[in-house]
């Protein structure tokens, strides 16, 4: 991508209930404001009725691939965030920018965790995650065989 072009940022909502949460409609319409101050444009999909996320997410994928949008950004539909937090993950710059939310528990404590540690921390924010449209042939020399 050229240095000043607008980056189009595709919203995948995966929504099972056939409910938007209103703080993520808030959340959502506070992004799309910050697109001028951060030059980009939102295009927002919803996949509504399905219960499996999973594969709501993989037809979101899907419809992202077809696309010219530059980035991927998936968040449920009962997810919400501050202003200004949608504008700093999509211009974080790397590939893939991930936002913890509280578990739906007493305390809401947060849990991060990977193969060689767990550990809990305090996120000031609250989303989902934002994948950088790369070529193919950048990501095929990156991944790894699959089993059969």
């Amino acid at each position: 991508m050229t240095a000043g072009a607008v980056r189009k940022i595709l919203v995948a909502n995966p929504v099972y209930s056939h409910h938007l949460d209103f703080k993520t409609f808030i959340s959502l319409t506070q992004g799309a404001a910050e697109g001028a101050q951060y030059n980009f444009k939102l295009q927002v999909q919803f996949r509504v009725g399905n219960a499996m996320v999973h594969k709501a997410r993989n037809m979101l994928l899907s419809e992202f691939l077809a696309t010219d949008c530059t980035d991927l950004f998936f968040v449920d539909s009962d997810i919400s965030w501050g202003a200004g937090t949608f504008g700093r993950m999509v211009t974080h710059p790397v590939d893939f920018v991930c936002g913890c939310y509280r578990s739906k528990s007493e305390g809401g404590a947060l849990f991060l965790s990977n193969r060689r540690t767990a550990c809990s921390a305090e996120i000031p924010f609250t989303a989902s995650s934002r994948w950088k449209r790369r070529p193919p042939d950048s990501c095929a020399s990156r991944a790894k065989p699959s089993r059969p």
